[in-house]
């Protein structure tokens, strides 16, 4: 008799993939989709549900343009699961993209908080907004976006 003992990584899987399932595409697939530029075909199998869809829908969206919508989706998938670094690091692009500087840089810090890796993206991300920060700070103002320094 083989026996199998699953650690906690193993159910962490199971899960993620099963709730991919539920919100009706499988995490490969729709990972695939979105490294293809096939934003589209993400948004129209991936129904919004979890935290999982909702950040696979607001990658769609960033790649398509959308940034006010991936910002929405991404603020509903923290709302689910707010320790998230992979919707945290997307909700500073989108927040970037969409000129709120400030809100960006929160968004970084918590990734930052959290001791998430940011990854290289998100550590030039982080660099590019501390060096507008300082920026500001040489032409006399305090903050970046409600964020002092």
């Amino acid at each position: 008799m083989i026996r199998t003992t699953w650690g906690s990584a193993a159910v962490s899987v199971i899960s993620a993939f099963v709730l991919a399932l539920l919100a009706g595409c499988a995490p490969s697939k729709t990972r695939a989709l979105l490294d293809q530029g096939r934003y589209l075909e993400v948004l129209s199998t991936v129904r919004a549900g979890g935290a999982l869809a909702r950040r696979q829908r607001a990658e769609a969206l960033l790649g398509l343009g959308r940034n006010q919508e991936a910002r929405r989706e991404l603020r509903l998938a923290l709302a689910v699961d707010a320790a998230a670094p992979r919707c945290l690091l997307l909700l500073a692009d989108a927040e970037e993209r969409l000129g709120e500087l400030g809100a960006s840089l929160r968004a970084l810090q918590q990734v930052q908080e959290q001791k998430a890796p940011l990854g290289a993206a998100g550590k030039r991300r982080l660099a590019r907004l501390l060096l507008a920060r300082a920026a500001l700070r040489l032409d006399g103002k305090r903050s970046i976006g409600g964020v002092a320094e």
